[in-house]
């Protein structure tokens, strides 16, 4: 039988620091001469964009790609980018990474899937950080595929944080709270970096480490 791999979701508001924890997780985890893999549900969309969009000169700005996103839950079932992400572990199989971190989950129906798919396998880290430092991080950054109507004034960037937060109403729409209320961690990352390697690294003990259930 096959022995399932570890896998680490990764859910968090925009700018909260999803990237960098991902990137701790895999030195660490390389450090401890784990055999990693990373996989990314932003990626997965973008490579669906690209193909809707094909030769078309249409943007593919974070507006553009949360649209393609709510189709593809509409028209496939609210887990089917996890279904993606799964069946590419899935098909690694053995000769695949023994330690997957998984990035920018934003529908609770994707941490569903990887549970059902890893079981106690499956960890999830929610990363936040205060809505002000948000706002000020994602208006300085200035992505050249973030939503231009973010980057108009410091509300509306506020305003994507909260749309990405509590989404819009309607099931297939992103919901980053309910994800994150499901998370087996919660890393505040409102200090240094140093600080936040640290977070890490304790969070990093737990997955590896599990506490024994008598």
């Amino acid at each position: 039988m096959t022995e399932l791999p570890v896998v680490v979701g990764i859910t968090g508001p925009p700018c909260a620091g999803k990237d960098v924890i991902k990137d701790y997780l895999l030195e660490i985890a390389r450090g401890r001469r784990l055999r990693t893999g990373y996989l990314s549900f932003s990626g997965v969309l973008l490579e669906e964009a690209q193909r809707r969009v094909g030769g078309k000169s249409e943007p593919i700005d974070r507006e553009r790609i949360t649209e393609i996103a709510w189709q593809l839950r509409e028209e496939q079932g609210d887990d089917v980018l996890a279904c993606i992400i799964v069946g590419r572990i899935e098909q690694a199989g053995e000769e695949g990474a023994r330690f997957y971190v998984v990035e920018a989950l934003r529908h609770p129906a994707e941490a569903q899937r990887l549970e059902d798919a890893f079981g106690s396998n499956f960890f999830l880290i929610a990363v936040t950080a205060p809505v002000e430092e948000l706002v000020r991080r994602l208006t300085s950054r200035a992505r050249s595929d973030e939503s231009p109507g973010a980057l108009r004034s410091p509300a509306a960037a506020r305003e994507l944080v909260e749309r990405e937060l509590n989404g819009d109403g309607s099931p297939h729409s992103i919901n980053v709270s309910a994800c994150m209320s499901r998370a087996d961690a919660l890393i505040e990352n409102d200090g240094t970096l140093p600080e936040l390697r640290a977070k890490v690294e304790a969070v990093f003990r737990r997955i590896i480490q599990p506490p024994s259930r008598s």
